[in-house]
């Protein structure tokens, strides 16, 4: 196993490391956690390291002891909502700066927040 990318946490991480966390790392990277674990960081913005060994790869975060198996995420596409966001439910559909079009179909509680042009990243 070799270290691909000694980096930190780009973003801040504050809610509790589980399988399927997307961290995107200083450089800009993603990665999914695909371990089972369930455990909140101390320092929310740790350092961390990417390991890789074939086709897999590992994650230490500052913090958590054992390594992380994860996916690192190949292509992401980054936008702003068209428009002002006010909240989604049902089957809500997006229009984004890029021209392109997402509708929400999987049911989730509704995100009542409004927003001014937010910026997202889809992975």
């Amino acid at each position: 196993m070799k270290i691909i990318d000694p980096t930190t946490s780009f973003t801040k991480l504050t809610a509790p490391i589980i399988r399927g966390t997307l961290i995107k790392t200083s450089t800009f990277h993603y990665y999914e956690i695909n371990d089972n674990i369930n455990q909140k960081l101390i320092n929310n913005q740790p350092e961390i390291i990417i390991y890789q060994d074939g086709r897999k790869y590992k994650i230490q975060i500052q913090g958590i002891e054992k390594l992380l198996a994860c996916n690192k995420i190949q292509e992401t596409i980054k936008t702003k909502i068209d428009g002002d966001f006010k909240e989604w439910e049902g089957n809500t559909t997006f229009n984004y700066s890029n021209q392109q079009e997402w509708k929400k179909t999987v049911q989730l509680p509704a995100f009542l927040r409004i927003c001014i042009n937010p910026p997202f990243s889809f992975i």
